[in-house]
């Protein structure tokens, strides 16, 4: 699964408003350039930590686990195993967003999924990750109102490539918050954390649309 439909060269996007202030402030550094620093360990880190996998899954819900596969392979458009720079950069293309906007620094190497995994599970306790998060809730909260509803979303996704329909999202919404169909601040922090209901029976686009909606607010 990839962020688009297939390899995205579309070029002369420009970054909607309400992601230049990420960019902006230096503090909110996008959080794949901290997954690829955590990579980037000394040979002696990398001893001492005798080449074991991450924490094993019973330190973390298994949904969120699989909730954070799905995260890298959505990343990964070329599904080589990877997340490289250019992943990336696919992947802000497709969200509408200038790739030299957000640029992770030279030499940054690539991350393997094991890393991406045993980042994304440290952010579960990282005060940082949770602050930014309520940060990134505000960007899709346009009308500040304190909830994501389906016509925030439909709006502020409006330069997706490809573009969600309404009726995809109103079923994302409804897998989050069957009886609201909006998105509150922890409803939000449970979609990021991996929290999802069991998703068997989603259609798969919508599932998809989830997955993308938190990469987003990953970058």
């Amino acid at each position: 699964m990839g962020c688009t439909q297939g390899k995205c060269a579309r070029v002369g996007v420009h970054m909607p408003g309400r992601y230049k202030a990420l960019d902006r402030d230096a503090k909110s550094h996008n959080y794949l350039s901290g997954a690829a620093a955590a990579s980037h360990q000394s040979e002696a880190q990398a001893e001492a930590r005798s080449g074991r996998a991450p924490p094993p899954n019973g330190t973390v819900g298994s949904r969120a686990n699989d909730a954070f596969r799905e995260e890298f392979r959505c990343f990964d458009h070329d599904h080589d195993g990877l997340l490289s720079k250019t992943d990336v950069e696919e992947c802000l293309v497709g969200f509408g967003i200038d790739p030299l906007s957000i640029q992770a620094p030279e030499g940054t190497p690539p991350i393997t999924e094991e890393r991406y995994l045993e980042w994304r599970r440290s952010t579960l306790t990282s005060s940082e990750f949770s602050t930014n998060l309520e940060n990134v809730f505000g960007f899709s909260d346009i009308d500040f109102d304190g909830v994501i509803t389906k016509d925030n979303f439909v709006t502020f996704s409006n330069n997706w490539h490809p573009k969600p329909t309404p009726a995809m999202v109103d079923d994302m919404l409804q897998l989050i918050d069957p009886a609201h169909r909006q998105v509150d601040l922890t409803r939000f922090r449970k979609l990021m954390h991996g929290e999802l209901p069991d998703q068997s029976s989603v259609d798969q686009s919508v599932r998809e649309l989830a997955v993308r909606w938190r990469c987003l607010n990953i970058l």
